[in-house]
């Protein structure tokens, strides 16, 4: 079902931007620079929306330790915690390298541990140490903030 959603966004991109290069062409052939300039919106979006989807981590920046430092919440999760608990979780990175996390049985985390940031690793970038046991997660940038990603897709976002 998600493959369909987006073919339909990439059919719909790439009929705007087909509209955008008529525009241009049109503008061209008359030589009316107002038709060139208003057919730039039609072609730039599409091709900038198709560019961060393929290539999100080159066009966003990686969050610094201290921007790592706070509170989050789940803000989706695919392995079976109900949207009603989303609220009752939480996971509070400290600016000493410490964590606190109210468990939960979607998230394989324990309730106070280490955690440390290395970019080195690609796709578990920050790792939470419990103990003698480790549990790794992803940091999904997006264009405004980022999301702390766990292995089974539950991801949690910056509330504080």
């Amino acid at each position: 079902m998600e493959g369909f959603k987006y073919l339909f966004l990439f059919i719909i991109l790439i009929t705007i931007n087909i509209f955008g290069l008529y525009i241009s062409i049109k503008g061209i052939v008359k030589k009316d620079n107002k038709l060139k300039y208003w057919s730039i919106p039609f072609i730039g979006i599409p091709i900038i929306i198709v560019l961060y989807s393929l290539f999100p981590n080159v066009l966003t920046k990686k969050p610094t330790e201290k921007e790592l430092i706070g509170i989050y919440k789940i803000v989706s999760a695919k392995n079976g915690i109900p949207k009603s608990e989303f609220d009752k979780h939480t996971l509070n990175l400290k600016e000493d390298g410490t964590f606190e996390f109210t468990e939960t049985s979607g998230i394989n985390l324990c309730k106070n541990g280490n955690y440390d940031l290395d970019y080195g690793t690609k796709g578990n970038e920050l790792s939470f140490q419990c103990g003698l046991g480790w549990t790794s997660a992803h940091i999904k940038r997006k264009i405004i903030g980022f999301e702390i990603e766990f292995l089974n897709e539950v991801r949690l976002k910056k509330i504080e």
